[in-house]
């Protein structure tokens, strides 16, 4: 069963890319300051669709979180 904890990090570093950036740059081990961004990143991400309409915003968020994905990936290219 991949993605599940077992083997494979792939789908934890698509949606929550910003935790997964923190893995690599403290030695494999999650900061603080780096939990709080992964669970903040959608409540946050909510607020800027709300407060700068979704119609605009989204796409942005999409390039922000494509991006933020591309550089998780690009850290560590074995999972």
């Amino acid at each position: 069963m991949a993605g599940g904890g077992h083997g494979t990090y792939v789908p934890i570093a698509a949606v929550f890319p910003l935790g997964f950036i923190g893995i690599f740059l403290h030695n494999e081990k999650v900061s603080t300051l780096f939990y709080i961004f992964a669970v903040l990143q959608f409540p946050i991400f909510g607020y800027f669709m709300d407060k700068f309409k979704a119609k605009k915003t989204l796409p942005y968020i999409i390039l922000i979180h494509g991006l933020l994905v591309l550089i998780a990936f690009s850290l560590n290219a074995v999972f």
